[in-house]
């Protein structure tokens, strides 16, 4: 037999074997939200027959998982026609299908929590403005106190110390430039 014909046939052989897995994992993940569909479902039925506070205790001494899984596995059964309806239920996990039924009210949250941020942020970098040019207001005017600029640089470091952790040094150093620069105390190019 030639090298290139056992090779086309180990290739051949490979294609189908990983095709055969590939086929495998598919199957396991779709078991895999349909058995947390039919646990959620046991879930819901179980929980039915408890009592109020009994549902918890029951749960940890009997099932062995958390409340979180638990309501996990209800929230997808009581979903169950959404995550069927979905095209690619063969290649669904569980976290997909979780996100899958994400509602409307809770994407309006993340675009609430989102955009409170952003103002929070917005606030933060006017607050940082007016800071900085305060800062650089007193530079100025610490400056002007001081005969000559070495007696100035030599007044920074003694009242703002080098910081010892490597990145707060780093930013230390580029935030404290940039308001040398800015207050015009060092040139631009200075080093």
């Amino acid at each position: 037999m030639s090298t290139e014909a056992w090779k086309s046939n180990s290739l051949t052989e490979l294609a189908n074997r990983i095709r055969g897995y590939h086929e495998t994992v598919r199957q396991i993940l779709k078991s895999a939200v349909e058995h947390a569909m039919a646990t959620g479902d046991l879930l819901i039925e179980a929980k039915a027959q408890l009592d109020h506070g009994q549902w918890s205790p029951w749960l940890r001494e009997h099932c062995e998982m958390s409340e979180r899984t638990a309501r996990l596995y209800m929230r997808l059964a009581k979903n169950r026609e959404a995550i069927e309806a979905y095209e690619d239920v063969a290649n669904l996990t569980l976290n997909a299908a979780v996100r899958l039924l994400a509602s409307p009210k809770e994407d309006e949250k993340q675009d609430d929590l989102r955009d409170e941020a952003a103002d929070k942020i917005e606030v933060s970098y006017a607050e940082g403005k007016i800071h900085l040019a305060n800062l650089i207001r007193r530079l100025h005017e610490a400056k002007a106190a001081f005969e000559d600029d070495e007696k100035f640089k030599a007044w920074l470091q003694q009242e703002f110390p080098e910081p010892t952790d490597p990145q707060e040094k780093e930013a230390s150093d580029l935030i404290g430039k940039m308001v040398l620069v800015t207050a015009g105390v060092i040139p631009e190019d200075e080093n």
